[in-house]
């Protein structure tokens, strides 16, 4: 797959300076394509509170019904490369891709003992990892708590489940359900991806102190756990829901974030090193009551987190300043295109295959409008993230506040709205030209997905034309225009039922 990088500066090149500033651009962002290239579509499945789905394909919101009912977060997974569904738990259950209860994929031990409807569920007990090494399996990590006081420590367990089975409906074989790890945890639970590219690592906090527990996940199953201790300590308290909340990391791994649910509690950034499993360096960002939902953006520069302060309920970070805490800007009440006309309730925050941020229970006031706050721009700095609500098409909206899934942020590392694997093929982002500014040569890029046959035509900006080439590889290889004088051209890719057109300037 070639992948190609298009510079957006068309200004002529005076001086080495310019054009050495011009050529760490195209490296910066030569690094994004390729995260975007080697994204994966297993987030592309959402399901949520009482039978609420959503399916990204085409960077479109395609609401369903699945058959969760509950107020916490889900786990769900999609296949990697067709982003089609494969199965998906509240915790008690696991389904199929075809909504069905799973062969044995009941009885799995996660959540409190209520059985009302919509099930409450702890906050972050749910996640989805692909076993390393074997085709087809996943592990379910569950965390299952205690007491159904919903104030006590949880044990964590995990069922393998594998997808090939039962012609292709999945299976979790007898005797792969509900094996316990460990004990006396928090209610909150992640995994990173290891630097070596093919295991992970499995991140939980103890629900007594301030140690974390970060298992690796290989092909040799389980091992570990690493304890490290570090940041504030946690109780099991009949008064407060300290142990509650999430731990998110980075979409690169460099970071983890965990909030807390308790009154005037510390709101924690660490670093995470992706190659040890290491946290270390914890930062506080200030003290907040009722944390919850948290999120970094996709380019990893901000940090969200849904926490009350006597300014906001609704906080981004700016991981780039050089004091960071101090770097908070309100996004709701203190934003002077929302103010108090947009009310975020106790919901989860969680970034999309479309390189947006959602967020669950957002309430707009002036119209009674409950669904899913959407950050348009989640990679941009304060108010110019670009907050809209959507509402939830689902009969049931009294419990529109609490969970979506816990997905693995590095699905997301890097994507934008125009840039991500469900982008659909006539968007002229995935069709690419490089160098630009170029001097000798240009070469044309096309996503593997989006290929076929096209005539290009070069243009002066004038409209005269140029040359003409007929295109049969998905790599054009290097196109010459050294005898082209300086100045803005066109490149007009003409396709059987799209007409891309690219500009580059030649110095």
């Amino acid at each position: 797959m070639i992948l190609i990088v298009t510079s957006f500066i068309y200004k002529p090149i005076n001086n080495r300076s310019n054009l050495k500033i011009i050529f760490i651009n195209i490296l910066c962002f030569t690094s994004l394509f390729f995260r975007f290239a080697w994204a994966q579509k297993e987030a592309n499945y959402w399901v949520f509170g009482e039978g609420g789905g959503l399916n990204f394909t085409n960077n479109q919101l395609n609401f369903f019904e699945s058959e969760v009912d509950l107020f916490g977060v889900t786990a769900v997974v999609s296949d990697q490369n067709s982003g089609e569904l494969l199965f998906y738990s509240d915790g008690l259950y696991i389904w199929n891709k075809n909504h069905e209860i799973m062969q044995n994929g009941s009885e799995i031990k996660t959540g409190s003992n209520h059985q009302d409807s919509p099930r409450i569920v702890p906050s972050q007990p749910l996640i989805i990892v692909p076993r390393p090494g074997i085709n087809d399996e996943y592990y379910l990590f569950h965390l299952n708590e205690i007491e159904s006081s919903l104030l006590e420590n949880a044990d964590l367990y995990y069922t393998i489940v594998n997808t090939g089975l039962n012609n292709g409906n999945g299976e979790v074989k007898q005797g792969d359900k509900n094996f316990f790890v460990k004990g006396n945890l928090a209610l909150k639970i992640t995994a990173v991806p290891h630097a070596n590219g093919k295991d992970f690592w499995l991140i939980t906090h103890a629900a007594d102190n301030n140690d974390f527990y970060v298992y690796l996940i290989s092909d040799e199953g389980l091992a570990g756990p690493k304890v490290i201790s570090s940041g504030i300590s946690y109780a099991v308290n009949n008064s407060e829901n300290y142990i509650r909340g999430f731990i998110k990391a980075s979409p690169n791994g460099n970071y983890i974030a965990v909030s807390s649910l308790g009154e005037n509690r510390r709101f924690e950034l660490f670093s995470f090193n992706p190659g040890t499993g290491d946290i270390s360096n914890p930062v506080s960002l200030g003290n907040f009551d009722f944390q919850y939902g948290l999120s970094f953006s996709p380019d990893n520069t901000k940090l969200y987190l849904r926490g009350i302060n006597e300014r906001d309920y609704f906080h981004q970070f700016n991981l780039l300043a050089s004091n960071i805490a101090n770097s908070r800007i309100g996004l709701f009440r203190e934003n002077p295109n929302l103010g108090d006309h947009v009310v975020i309730l106790h919901g989860s925050v969680e970034l999309a295959p479309d390189g947006k941020l959602y967020v669950r229970g957002v309430r707009n006031n002036d119209e009674q409008i409950n669904g899913l706050g959407i950050i348009s721009n989640p990679n941009a700095l304060g108010w110019e993230v670009n907050f809209e609500i959507v509402p939830e098409p689902f009969e049931e909206d009294d419990h529109i506040s609490g969970g979506l899934p816990n997905l693995i942020q590095s699905t997301f590392n890097g994507i934008t709205p125009n840039r991500n694997p469900n982008s659909p093929c006539n968007e002229a982002s995935t069709f690419q030209l490089s160098p630009n500014p170029a001097k000798d040569f240009i070469k044309i890029g096309v996503l593997e997905k989006c290929f076929t046959s096209y005539r290009l035509t070069i243009y002066r900006i004038t409209g005269q034309k140029i040359v003409q080439y007929s295109i049969k590889n998905q790599d054009s290889g290097e196109l010459p225009i050294y005898d082209l004088s300086s100045g803005i051209y066109l490149a007009v890719l003409e396709f059987e039922n799209k007409r891309i057109v690219k500009k580059f300037y030649k110095y």
